[in-house]
């Protein structure tokens, strides 16, 4: 099976509503799972038209420079720190906006909440589930360009027990407040029969 043909496989399997213990990085292992993001998928379109009707000022930039996209734009994090402030969410570096892709290539607009690395930014989550997800709970998107596993270098270092170069492990507790995948403060959404796209 050719790298393209894996692509389209795993990229097929998303978004997921909850993930697994073992896709989340360990100080024990080696091996590193692929990056997940925790968020909503959105059109630019409409993620603009919000920061147009919202906080205007902050497409100054898009605005007064030839050449410039919305989406990078959008990657200065001023529009989507506007809007965190609009509805009532502490600024959270986590908090970003991040392209997904389907099983086809095609790249939809999203933003996220964190990710299975960095854990995910629990304050204010349930407005963000309202005014990205239109009320929906996030979801976990493969990332573009980290979406296999990969072996970690590292060093032993035998006095500690502790290999060197390690990404910080935390507990999935850490990560998402609670069980692995789930959220103890909002409903537990289920697990989906079949994948989506």
């Amino acid at each position: 099976m050719s790298s393209s043909q894996d692509r389209a496989r795993c990229f097929a399997q998303q978004p997921l509503h909850e993930i697994p213990r073992y896709l989340f990085p360990s100080q024990k292992s080696i091996y590193l799972p692929p990056l997940l993001h925790y968020g909503w998928t959105t059109t630019l379109t409409e993620l603009m038209d919000k920061i147009t009707k919202i906080c205007p000022e902050e497409l100054r930039y898009f605005r007064e420079k030839p050449g410039v996209s919305a989406a990078m734009t959008l990657a200065t994090r001023a529009p989507i720190v506007a809007l965190l402030a609009h509805i009532g969410v502490p600024d959270d570096k986590r908090i970003a906006y991040t392209p997904f892709e389907d099983s086809q290539g095609k790249v939809y607009a999203g933003i996220t909440a964190g990710n299975n690395y960095s854990g995910v930014a629990m304050e204010g989550l349930s407005k963000l589930d309202e005014f990205f997800g239109k009320g929906e709970l996030g979801k976990y998107y493969l990332d573009m360009r980290q979406w296999k596993w990969a072996i970690e270098p590292f060093k032993s270092n035998a006095s500690s027990g502790m290999l060197l170069g390690s990404t910080p492990a935390h507990s999935t507790h850490e990560f998402l407040g609670g069980e692995a995948g789930g959220f103890e403060d909002r409903e537990k959404t289920p697990t989906p029969a079949s994948p989506s796209s």
